[in-house]
């Protein structure tokens, strides 16, 4: 049991020497990296001009709206769920900068109370100086989000015009069965069936509907095996060229088509 002791002495010796060794090249290898982070930030504006927290113009315009909605109404609906969405992130955003100026202003308040040599005067002014930080980049994250609000408004605003004489319930329709119809001809240049899903979501439309969708989908299935007889047929043509470059004077070609 002694000699068990000694080991374990031994060990935790050893491991608290390493972990001190450890301690001591972090800290040198923090305290170079503190004295560098000054002289790289010095100037952030210049260095981070190009950055954005949020979308781009062109990531909204053309991605986040038109991607996925094929129509005005669809585009319309898709930019007030998003502009919906940005309001309550400003809300919070703001209500959270608010809370973090007033904890600045609390912590400005109990430096007072302490000298300079103080343990706790040194933390509230490392806690300040996070606080600081904090309000910096939680600003221009809130100034970011106001331009990708500002976006989505104008979106939903001019959109908002082009459908405002028109019936609501037709245009949903007309989405739907837009929307199905895109779906079905992605499927197949894909080279996939359309789901189970996607048809059960097809089939709960009326036959009228229906049909015009599936037409849809035969015309993408035609369109696609003439592609395929097309590939094919340039290849054919491909193989000939090659044989005759090559001089080759025979029924059977060199090169064959594999069937």
């Amino acid at each position: 049991m002694q000699q068990l002791s000694k080991i374990t002495q031994l060990v935790k010796k050893t491991l608290s020497q390493d972990l001190e060794m450890q301690d001591k090249n972090l800290e040198t290898k923090l305290k170079k990296l503190f004295k560098q982070i000054p002289e790289k930030l010095a100037n952030y504006n210049e260095l981070f001009s190009d950055f954005q927290y949020y979308h781009s113009n062109f990531q909204i315009e053309n991605f986040i709206i038109k991607q996925e909605n094929p129509t005005i109404w669809g585009q319309y609906k898709q930019a007030l769920r998003e502009l919906h969405s940005r309001f309550q992130n400003l809300i919070s955003q703001y209500v959270n900068l608010e809370k973090l100026k007033l904890s600045i202003v609390h912590t400005e308040q109990l430096l007072q109370k302490y000298t300079t040599q103080d343990i706790k005067y040194q933390k509230l002014q490392l806690t300040l100086l996070h606080k600081y930080s904090q309000l910096f980049f939680q600003t221009e994250s809130f100034k970011d989000l106001l331009r990708e609000t500002d976006i989505f408004l104008q979106i939903v605003l001019k959109l908002k015009q082009e459908i405002q004489s028109k019936n609501k319930e037709q245009l949903e329709k007309e989405y739907w069965i837009e929307k199905f119809k895109e779906d079905v001809k992605d499927h197949i240049k894909a080279g996939m069936r359309p789901t189970i899903g996607l048809i059960r979501a097809i089939k709960s439309l009326s036959k009228e509907d229906q049909k015009i969708i599936f037409e849809e989908l035969f015309r993408a299935m035609r369109d696609d095996l003439v592609s395929q007889a097309q590939i094919q047929g340039d290849a054919l043509n491909l193989i000939k060229a090659i044989n005759q470059s090559l001089g080759v004077i025979q029924n059977e070609p060199r090169i064959k088509v594999p069937k």
